[in-house]
């Protein structure tokens, strides 16, 4: 039988792991979110 701190250190291992792959994808999401919000507020100051 598993032991509740087991469950909780297996816990803490995935949520690192979540944590790795959502800020390398996060980083290139923020990237086009970024770029796209410039590029709206560059288009308001054109007009």
């Amino acid at each position: 039988m598993k032991t509740i701190s087991d469950d909780r250190s297996l816990l803490s291992v995935l949520k690192k792991l979540v944590i790795k792959v959502y800020l390398k994808a996060n980083k290139l999401l923020v990237k086009k979110v970024l770029e796209k919000l410039f590029n709206i507020k560059v288009n308001k100051e054109r007009k």
